[in-house]
């Protein structure tokens, strides 16, 4: 399948949205598109899939942008599909090219052979960590105090799943920053926090801080806000104030300097 297309140039991969931002801290979305290139057919899902959360962290790229305006951060946005290729997975892992996503299958993803794994990645997801990469070395040659900070949306139910009632959540392993954050959170009236929900950070915060942050002591969190609650312009704008205030806070506050093998009581 590869050989039908013109390779598409690395810039492509991904979106680095307000470079020169002053903030200490770098913004991912590893999640934030549906695009699958135009030789695969979708992948051989029908008509409307694409739009759907098994695709795309819906919202959760023009959320990203707004929070990078608002605090004035750098951002590295991926521009494909995680059906494609997930860049918040390992390359080699099966749920990097999953074969199926929430019940549903991925004709296009199935029995691939190694060179057309290795052609994705090459692709899409080395390309996008480079430009993470890029970022984060200029911060530490600069010797400048930097955090990493995931954004994400999640479906209110999985098919299979029950229904899931934070409004939003904080996915983290690192006390350091996350503490704060959901300190800040959690005084927002009316708001469902979920504290590494709606998935445990304790197992896995994802390939990008598995990468990026851990090995170099970078504090580092996912931000994780239901899919309903960014439906609409004004959904995403009040959460993008609302995580951008919480989250400048959370920085600039004492806890964000907390030892990293601080006691924490899980």
């Amino acid at each position: 399948m590869s050989a039908l297309f013109d390779a598409i140039p690395s810039s492509a991969a991904y979106a680095t949205v307000n470079p020169t931002g002053k903030a200490p801290v770098l913004l991912v979305c590893e999640h934030a598109s549906n695009r699958v290139p135009s030789a695969y057919n979708r992948l051989g899902l029908e008509d409307g899939v694409l739009d759907t959360h098994v695709a795309v962290d819906i919202g959760a790229g023009v959320l990203t942008r707004r929070i990078a305006q608002l605090i004035d951060a750098p951002a590295v946005l991926c521009r494909y599909s995680r059906l494609f290729v997930d860049c918040n997975r390992a390359p080699g892992d099966p749920s990097c090219i999953c074969e199926s996503s929430d019940g549903l299958s991925i004709p296009g993803n199935l029995e691939l052979a190694g060179d057309e794994l290795a052609y994705r990645a090459a692709l899409i997801h080395h390309p996008f960590h480079r430009a993470v990469e890029q970022v984060l070395d200029g911060w530490r040659n600069g010797r400048v105090a930097h955090h990493l900070v995931a954004i994400h949306s999640f479906t209110p139910a999985l098919v299979r799943g029950p229904v899931r009632p934070w409004h939003v959540g904080v996915v983290w392993r690192d006390p350091r920053l996350a503490l704060p954050f959901l300190k800040q959170l959690r005084a927002l009236p009316d708001v469902v926090v979920g504290d590494n929900e709606p998935y445990d950070g304790r197992q896995t915060c994802g390939y990008t801080i598995a990468r990026h942050a851990e090995p170099f002591g970078i504090p580092a969190l996912a931000v994780e806000v239901r899919q309903d609650q960014l439906s609409s312009p004004a959904g995403i704008e009040s959460w993008a104030r609302l995580v951008a205030e919480c989250l400048g806070a959370a920085i600039s506050g004492a806890g964000a300097c907390m030892p990293r093998n601080a006691e924490i009581d899980f």
